[in-house]
């Protein structure tokens, strides 16, 4: 059962981006131990160059790619919900609910996307917490490296002082990703008991609706496709039997 297809295509340069930035990130890392033992030029202009490329892709991506990437997102579920076009890249069979254009079904599709959003999330939590034991590791050296050895010049004391913040950075993306979790979860939970209440009401569940796409474009959380293309089937199978229970 692989019927789902998904949203990758999106968010192709926001990963290629993201990716290039932490491997500059951790070669900058690498720079720095090597200018507290041999003093040379060369480089503290490679820091330069990288402190520079950190600092402008991480820019250019939370504040431009991304936010495209999530436009186009939400273009594509007001697409199959109401049958209107806003682009030539629309994608048909990624929502599975039986629901005609409508209110209803934007609700619905918006649902089923905080339910894959929570799964993934699940099954991404023990990757997560070891990222962040990984980076709070590289803040810990960042600090030391300034702290305990001899440091007499300037702009070893300023790329060290860039690591670090960089490396805040980074740690900071990881308990963003916890937050997101957590706010997911309690969204589901509250967005599933709306639904299942007898007097259920659209304008709340549209509330809701709106509150995940919020949580999405504030937080920039990107969720693991690694994980979801491996759990892609058991994730599938959970939503069928989901939404048999919901939508009766």
């Amino acid at each position: 059962m692989s019927r789902k297809r998904n949203n990758n295509d999106l968010y192709i340069c926001v990963k290629r981006i993201k990716n290039t930035l932490k491997i500059i990130f951790y070669f900058n890392l690498v720079f720095l131990i090597l200018n507290f033992i041999i003093s040379c030029n060369l480089i503290i202009a490679i820091q330069m160059i990288a402190s520079l490329i950190l600092i402008l892709g991480n820019f250019i991506n939370d504040f431009f790619i991304f936010p495209r990437a999530e436009q186009r997102n939400l273009e594509r579920n007001m697409e199959d919900s109401f049958s209107i076009s806003f682009g030539d890249d629309s994608i048909e069979g990624y929502y599975d609910n039986n629901f005609p254009p409508s209110l209803q079904k934007f609700i619905a599709n918006s649902f089923e996307n905080i339910f894959y959003t929570k799964r993934i999330l699940n099954y991404s939590f023990a990757r997560i917490c070891f990222r962040l034991i990984i980076y709070i590791i590289i803040f810990i050296v960042s600090i030391i490296l300034i702290i305990y050895l001899n440091v007499n010049n300037g702009l070893k004391i300023f790329f060290s002082i860039i690591q670090i913040l960089f490396s805040g950075q980074y740690i900071l993306g990881v308990v963003k990703s916890i937050l997101y979790k957590y706010q997911i979860d309690t969204l589901y939970k509250t967005f599933l008991k709306e639904y299942k209440a007898e007097s259920s009401r659209d304008y709340a569940l549209l509330g809701y609706a709106i509150e995940y796409e919020v949580l999405k474009s504030s937080l920039k959380v990107m969720l693991d496709s690694k994980i979801y293309e491996e759990k892609k089937e058991d994730i599938e199978k959970d939503w069928v039997e989901e939404k048999e229970l919901i939508f009766k």
